[in-house]
């Protein structure tokens, strides 16, 4: 039996495999998997899972009265798969990457950091449905789809638990382009609230 694997799939997993490789040859906290709720206008549920893949890491030293402070700043891209749903309306699935830039004093956990990404979008929207007046339940639901592309900017802050578990809590503008059923541009906000665990630590 021959199974097809859909490319944005095969692309999304090829970043994965790389950002293990990068870990594995430079990894002094381990590879970040993100897990967290992701919620479209923040009550509408949804769940996201992604990583980060480093391509730029630096310090830099400032003066203070108390003191020198060093801040560490990494650049990195940070594939992301995404679903969230309006309850009995649609069902959305969302393919993202992101360019992170994220910065914190060498001697804490805490960070801040900005995003700019580009997703694809896939909606799953319920157009009819018919209803059982015994039971009540919808059912003959008859669904269409539409594609957007939705770039996006965000902002996240976060901390670390202790050396394999993290925290994080994000905010996320985006901006869905282009549907497949020329429906218009819609702006969508997201609120993320979830965890970071460190796997292949040296």
């Amino acid at each position: 039996m021959h199974i097809k694997i859909p490319p944005k799939i095969t692309i999304f997993l090829l970043l994965a495999w790389c950002s293990i490789n990068a870990y594995s040859q430079d990894n002094d906290r381990g590879l970040p998997i993100s897990i967290g709720y992701f919620g479209h206008y923040a009550i509408q549920p949804g769940l996201k899972v992604g990583t980060e893949i480093p391509f730029k890491t630096w310090e830099k030293e400032r003066s203070r009265k108390k003191g020198n402070v060093t801040r560490v700043k990494r650049l990195s891209i940070n594939p992301q798969l995404a679903w969230f749903t309006r309850i009995n309306r649609d069902a959305n699935y969302l393919i993202n990457a992101e360019v992170m830039y994220k910065t914190r004093k060498k001697e804490k956990g805490f960070y801040t950091a900005f995003t700019a990404g580009l997703g694809y979008l896939i909606q799953s929207k319920v157009e009819s449905f018919s209803i059982n007046l015994a039971t009540g339940e919808k059912t003959n639901k008859q669904r269409s789809s539409s594609h957007f592309l939705m770039p996006s900017l965000g902002f996240e802050l976060g901390g670390n638990l202790n050396s394999k578990l993290g925290w994080y809590n994000k905010y996320t503008w985006g901006q869905r382009f282009f549907s497949s059923n020329g429906n218009g541009s819609t702006m969508s906000v997201f609120v993320e609230l979830g965890v970071k665990l460190y796997i292949l630590k040296k």
